[in-house]
Formats: structure tokens, C-alpha cells, sequence
């Protein structure tokens, strides 16, 4: 440092600024504006995150010893082990369950049954679902303190000489599940979840005060001899919960018998964040006695970064606030650390913090400024229908675009015609550098469920080549709305210049159906695993 004047350089752990939102109305399978949404099966293309075991209670033990995670331990009877659990912030998924024990591991030494409800472990895998497993998924140390909702499974004795197998949604200490009191299940006194049902704002029926949810999945007798009936049936279920006074809502699947269950997707109020304070490694160094000041970091390639500074962080603790410093502001990420230098700063005193911000998107395009670069083809010889853009205005289907917007992309504005085979083709898209990205998009499914269908795939962006799998979007719906739909940017397309196809085909039979409608199309980086 300068030996005339000693500058005092203090400086923060790069943070991630999260902005607490006062709680807003959040309803059952709809989506705010702000918040988390994840969703498993990218739109019904995939079969979801699963887990489902049968013995790992029974094998694994002790008895009647709380269990380490801290979850799982209801009642303070036997040990439970946490089947899946999720942090609602980032979207990761854990789980306690060895892969050997893993029903929808195919080649696991799993032999209790008790799944029928969620397929076979091939055909789960065939739809592109993924099972967890502790070795690869491990539950994080600090789980049961902190942005965990987790569902667990146990055995438990009944008061009457039988055992109860459950599963049990819970929530860490810093959150809840909506839940509903039953005075005495199977001779015990319990909360048992409250199922959401379509559209139900969460938190107006059930409680959140409730310290023992459940999902009974059946009865045994001593030795597992007898099966005895299920509480809460196997299928699709809603569940409520709350982290931070955030509300959520999660879509599961659950087998009914023994404990298993499939997560598809939810939403969750709060904010998202991905990465902890120690990940960036922000240092502030100099190398020539302080006129010169080099600050360092790791950067991700969906997040864009400013440095900020204050001389008085006790009177301004917010570095949210701050003033970027000139030239440093909103980078984005270098390979393998940004480095960037500045001059010595004036006075004897200033501290430096490093604000993380989401990165825009690689690829936006709300469809209001006409067609562009976007390319419509018809592929079959009739041409009775192909991508037209402008206001939808078919007997059914939509009548705007997305959030009542004036042009969307539709298999014609009108309704779409028989025998049709058309590609609606995007601007070419670069990802160059990009690790990992979603496409996300609104749809408006409105075509004849057993008969016509759509695929997005995507394209190189010079040859037209395919780049890895093609993605069945889900047609057996009639939707009401537009639906935000979400799929990962397949591996083979990431670090090059790619093109999105939308392709569209229907059968012989003449419908009066608007078809598929396509707006805010979006492609954005997303964290790196």
C-alpha cells in the first residue's frame, strides 16, 4: 500500500440479493409472475424424479432410534428415511435410498412390489424419468434446518399390535405442510396433508400448524404378512407447503401402496437462488503497493456480475444499493475467472461487495415485431395449413397471444386443416459458451387428443442437422389458457449456433380445432450442475 495514506480495503463474499416478497395469493397448478416453477416431465414429455423402496425401513434400522437427517423420526417411534425431498429455491432433489433399494432402478435386488401405480422401473426410464439415489443425490448435512421439503417413509406401530407403513411429507424447521387433523387413524392421532385441488389458493382450507403429516400407503401385520388397506389412495396429489413464508405447491404422483411416489413439478413463491456465498471465491488483491486494485471471481455463465462499493457500509448496509464501480457493471462470466483491474480508488476507506444477477436470455422473442428470422414450412403435399402469425381467430382455442398479446405463432389463425405436416422454424439461436440452457415457451393446446401431435427438436444451426433427442409435447390436453412450457436444451446443442423447430402434425380425420399455439419463446442459460 501507498505509504502516504493507507487505504483500508474491506470487501464482501459475493452474494446472491434475495428480495423477500410479502407473500402473495398462490393456487393450486397456476404460475405468478415472480417465483420458482419446476417442472419434471417438461411439460408431459418426461416421466418426473421418482423414488419408491419397500424394505429400507425394515433393513436399515436401529428401532426406535431418531434418525440422523433429523427427518423421518414422526412420533419419536422408528427410524425413517427420507424417500425424496427437494430445496425449493434451486430445484435439487435428494434422497436416503441406496440404489439397490431403488424400485425404478431396473437393475436393483428390489423385490417388495407394491408400485404397479407408477409403472414399471423400464418404462419409467423409457419416458426419461430419473431416480435419485444417496450416492448421487445425497441429502445435504444442514437439510432438516433449511429449504427442505422432504417425503419419508417409515414403519410405525399402531397402538393395536399392527405396524403402519407411512408416507410422510415434512418440511424443515424454517417451513410447514398444509395439513388436516384426523383424530385417530389407525388409532393414532395425526395431521394427515391436505390435497390441493385445481385452482385452490393455498393455506384457505387445512392448516400449516400441523407436526406429523402424513400419507398412510397401507397396513401390515408383525413380519409383513398381510396387507390391510391404504389411506389416501394412489394417483395424483396436491401438497401445500411454506418455506420462509413463502407458499408452494407440489404435484406428486404417489404409488398408494408401501411408499413410493413420483415429483412432476411445482411452484413456489419465494425467489429463486442457486449458489452460496463461498462458490465465487471474490477476492480483492493488489500487486504494485495499492495504486492498482485487481478484483477476481468465478463466474456462471447465467448470471452477470457488478462490482459495487461503499465508504460508509454502516450507514448503508444494503450493498443491493450501492453504486457500481465505473467499468464494472453487469459482466458476464469469464473462463476461468473474471479478473478485472482498476485504479486506486480516492480516500482512505471503501468497501467492495460483488452482486450476482440473473443473466438475460440468450434468445427472447414475444412475436410483436412480426415474423423476423422465424421460418414457416409445410411439409406434406396438401398445404391446408401452415404456421401463420398474428391474432388466433379459430372456432375454439385462443383469441390473443399469450397474456393477451397481439400475435402468436398458430397452426393457421383459423382452424387447422387434415393431413398437415408443417415446421415452424426460430432465428438462428447462439449458444456458443453455454453450458447448460432451458427453452421455454407459451403453448396453447387446443387439437384432437387421440389423433394429431407436435415435436420440438432442435436443429444446427448451419446444416440443419438434428442435435440429440426429439421432444413429444403432450397433445392429450385442451387447454384453457396458455400454458408456460419448459425442456432442457438437449446436451449435443449446447456451445454452437442451434435453430428450434416446432413441428406439427395431425391426422386424416377434419376437426374444427385452432391446433397449437406458439408465444414467448424463450431460450436461457441455466446453472451448470
Amino acid at each position: 500500500m501507498a505509504s502516504m495514506e493507507k487505504l483500508i480495503m474491506a470487501f464482501l463474499l459475493a452474494s446472491w440479493l434475495m428480495e423477500l416478497l410479502p407473500g402473495a395469493e398462490v393456487r393450486y397448478l397456476e404460475l405468478g409472475t415472480d417465483g420458482v416453477h419446476h417442472d419434471y416431465t417438461a411439460g408431459g414429455t418426461l416421466a418426473g424424479i421418482g423414488s419408491a423402496s419397500y424394505d429400507y425401513w425394515i433393513s436399515r434400522g436401529p428401532w426406535n432410534a431418531p434418525p440422523a437427517s433429523g427427518f423421518g423420526d414422526q412420533s419419536a417411534d422408528n427410524e425413517g428415511a427420507v424417500l425424496l425431498a427437494f430445496n425449493p429455491y434451486t430445484g435439487e432433489v435428494f434422497t436416503q435410498i441406496a440404489a439397490p433399494d431403488q424400485y425404478l432402478n431396473p437393475l436393483a435386488s428390489y423385490s417388495g412390489g407394491g408400485h404397479s401405480s407408477l409403472g414399471s422401473a423400464a418404462e419409467f426410464l423409457s419416458r426419461g424419468g430419473i431416480y435419485p439415489t444417496a450416492a448421487t443425490h445425497p441429502l445435504p448435512l444442514d437439510a432438516f434446518s433449511d429449504n427442505t421439503i422432504a417425503f419419508t417413509t417409515e414403519l410405525r406401530p399402531d397402538g393395536a399390535g399392527a405396524w403402519v407403513v407411512g408416507l410422510y411429507a415434512q418440511a424443515s424447521e424454517d417451513g410447514a405442510i398444509l395439513g388436516r387433523m384426523d383424530p385417530g387413524h389407525a388409532g393414532i392421532a395425526t395431521y394427515n396433508p391436505h390435497f390441493l385441488q385445481a385452482a385452490e389458493e393455498v393455506g384457505s382450507a387445512g392448516s400449516f400448524s400441523g407436526s406429523d403429516i402424513r400419507v398412510y400407503c397401507g397396513y401390515i401385520g408383525w413380519g409383513g404378512a398381510a396387507w390391510m388397506g391404504q389411506f389416501g389412495g394412489a394417483g395424483e396429489k396436491g401438497i401445500g407447503f411454506e418455506l420462509d413464508g413463502h407458499l408452494g405447491w407440489a404435484r406428486v404422483l404417489v404409488s398408494g401402496d408401501r411408499a413410493g411416489l413420483i415429483l412432476l413439478e411445482y411452484y413456489f413463491e419465494g425467489n429463486e437462488f442457486r449458489r452460496l456465498p463461498a462458490d465465487y471465491k471474490f477476492a480483492v488483491s493488489s500487486h504494485d503497493g495499492g495504486d492498482t486494485l485487481v478484483f477476481k471471481w468465478k463466474g456462471f455463465t447465467d448470471e452477470v456480475y457488478s462490482v459495487v462499493h461503499s465508504d460508509d457500509p454502516a450507514a448503508n448496509p444494503d450493498p443491493s444499493v450501492w453504486p457500481a464501480w465505473p467499468g464494472l457493471q453487469g459482466l458476464s462470466a469469464e473462463s476461468p475467472l473474471n479478473r478485472h483491474a482498476v485504479g486506486r480508488p480516492p480516500g482512505s476507506r471503501r468497501f467492495f461487495a460483488l452482486v450476482a444477477e440473473p443473466a438475460p436470455p440468450v434468445f427472447y422473442d414475444d412475436l410483436e415485431s412480426g415474423p423476423g428470422d422465424w421460418v414457416a414450412i409445410v411439409n406434406d403435399p396438401e398445404g391446408a395449413t401452415n404456421w401463420e402469425l398474428g391474432t388466433p381467430a379459430a372456432s375454439t382455442g385462443p383469441l390473443t397471444g399469450a397474456d393477451d398479446s397481439t400475435n402468436a405463432w398458430s397452426t393457421n389463425l383459423g382452424n387447422y386443416g387434415p393431413e398437415s405436416d408443417i415446421s415452424l422454424r426460430s432465428p438462428v439461436i447462439d449458444l456458443t459458451g453455454i453450458e447448460a440452457a432451458v427453452l421455454s415457451f407459451a403453448a396453447y393446446r387446443d387439437a384432437d387428443v387421440e389423433g394429431d401431435r407436435a415435436e420440438i427438436s432442435f436443429l444446427d444451426g448451419q446444416g440443419l442437422s438434428p442435435l440429440g433427442r426429439i421432444f413429444e409435447l403432450e397433445m392429450g390436453t385442451i387447454d384453457s389458457d396458455f400454458v408456460r412450457q419448459e425442456i432442457e436444451v438437449v446436451p449435443e446443442a449446447l456451445g454452437q449456433r442451434i435453430i428450434i423447430e416446432f413441428r406439427f402434425i395431425s391426422d386424416s380425420t377434419p376437426d374444427a380445432y385452432s391446433g397449437l399455439t406458439v408465444d414467448n419463446v424463450m431460450v436461457s442459460a441455466r446453472p451448470e450442475n
